[in-house]
């Protein structure tokens, strides 16, 4: 499930000026945290969480407050790790 911005407008304009907003937002996407989402691109978790700010989506720590054993991973990231696929792979493809 795709988070949904307040403000399109500020959405868009991330998506159009900063190419890290886009990895990160699709690594969302895929139920990646923002603490390994901020790993991957080398950056704060703080910035990971100003970026979320800045373009009105919601904080996933506010939305995703589930017991560990009841979330299951997403069909597509078991699928790509099944065919031997790096996350990196799965980034480029979607830029």
């Amino acid at each position: 499930m795709k988070p949904e911005p307040k403000n399109k407008a500020a959405f868009e304009d991330m998506m159009e000026k900063n190419p890290l907003f886009r990895k990160a937002y699709a690594m969302r996407c895929e139920g990646v945290s923002n603490k390994h989402i901020a790993e991957k691109l080398g950056r704060s978790i703080t910035t990971i969480r100003n970026w979320w700010t800045k373009s009105t989506l919601p904080n996933r720590g506010v939305c995703h407050k589930r017991k560990p054993e009841e979330i299951t991973p997403l069909p597509k990231a078991e699928e790509r790790v099944a065919n031997g696929e790096e996350p990196e792979e799965t980034l480029e493809s979607l830029t």
